[in-house]
């Protein structure tokens, strides 16, 4: 008769602590990951921040928010990532009130903020912006452009935009939504002209 292995079991967040002892002790303090448990997670010293959507109801929002820590991502947007529209950044700060009055945990906010002069609009209102899609269409060109991107974005963001440039980032993303502008230019996430920031959007 054949010998066979005993099977073999693990505690929950026993990837999760191997991972993170495998990795060191480096500037990581948070993980983005399907179906952690939140005990798993505390155990391996990781936050479990919460995607809170906007169609989340007040009666919603509570529960939501506690199951979080390290912070709340605010969707900017309701469409998909890569979204390059208009936002309604009057609604967005209706939502992150909401989210402040239910929770102290810092709001991070992404989906939808396709250019500098988005960022620079969305950034009062929130504690970090999360940009994605257009770093990556701009890695499609280069690392030499999506470097230069992600220093166009920092720029408009320290700038803490003005009502002004409200306005005016509203006008740009309907601009490309509208498909006004060269298809390399909605591809790259990349804009050959100058905007009221100066910025290469």
């Amino acid at each position: 008769m054949g010998l066979h292995p005993a099977p073999r079991t693990r505690t929950p967040g026993h990837g999760a602590r191997r991972r993170r002892r495998r990795r060191g002790d480096g500037p990581r303090s948070a993980a983005r990951r399907v179906a952690l448990p939140e005990r798993a997670a505390a155990g391996a010293g990781l936050a479990t921040p919460r995607f809170i959507p906007r169609t989340t109801t007040e009666q919603q929002l509570p529960g939501l928010c506690a199951g979080a820590s390290g912070w709340l991502y605010a969707p900017a947007s309701h469409q998909p990532t890569g979204y390059q529209g208009p936002l309604d950044l009057t609604a967005l700060a209706d939502f992150t009130q909401r989210l402040r009055a239910t929770s102290p945990l810092p709001v991070a906010c992404g989906v939808g903020i396709s250019t500098p002069a988005l960022a620079a609009a969305v950034a009062p209102l929130v504690d970090a912006v999360v940009i994605g899609s257009p770093i990556v269409r701009a890695l499609t060109c280069g690392p030499t452009e999506a470097a230069a991107l992600v220093a166009e974005f920092a720029d408009a963001i320290r700038t803490r935009a003005s009502g002004t440039a409200v306005r005016d980032a509203q006008e740009h993303a309907q601009h490309i939504a509208g498909g006004h502008c060269p298809r390399e230019c909605r591809d790259t996430g990349v804009e050959p002209v100058q905007d009221d920031f100066g910025l290469a959007t």
